[in-house]
């Protein structure tokens, strides 16, 4: 997204403002580009790069839970939360979309030296079908005051011998 002065006259000065989204681009080097048009003869187009380490604010891993499997199992994931070491946070609070086929438990944990959080998701539908759900965690973080992990559910019937599953 870019901003800049409309017009500047020869010789004058004028702002070229760029923002560059970074979400998901944690713990990596980027390098993005921009074009300067101008009306000058000999500089029609002006290159701009920028370029920088991007810092990781919040590790989510897996940052989706996926639940599959046959009605009557037992069907949970684990999702690591890490707060980036130089953004520290606390969540203070966690609430599912619906909430209607899942339950979860967050939990405080140190992970490398560090604070975290354990959140366990557990399936709780009873018959066959699919589902997607979100669960939200809210911090005390101005840069990540949200999170969202995003859960999808699958469960089939038991497949008896000589028998195709059912959804």
């Amino acid at each position: 997204m870019a901003s800049f002065t409309r017009s500047i006259p020869a010789g004058g000065e004028g702002t070229i403002s760029i923002k560059v989204y970074t979400k998901h681009y944690g713990d990596q080097r980027i390098t993005k580009t921009a074009s300067v048009y101008t009306n000058d003869p000999s500089n029609k187009i002006i290159p701009l790069t920028i370029t920088g380490q991007v810092e990781r604010v919040v590790s989510v891993m897996p940052n989706q839970v996926r639940l599959s499997g046959t009605v009557g199992m037992e069907l949970k994931q684990v999702v690591r939360i890490v707060p980036g070491e130089k953004y520290p946070f606390a969540i203070t609070e966690v609430r599912a979309n619906q909430g209607k086929e899942i339950a979860f438990d967050l939990k405080e944990i140190t992970h490398d030296g560090r604070p975290a959080y354990q959140l366990t998701v557990t399936n709780t539908r009873k018959e066959p079908g699919t589902y997607i759900d979100f669960i939200y965690l809210k911090t005390d973080s101005q840069l990540v005051p949200n999170l969202k992990v995003r859960v999808q559910g699958t469960l089939v019937s038991p497949v008896l011998p000589n028998q195709e599953p059912v959804l």
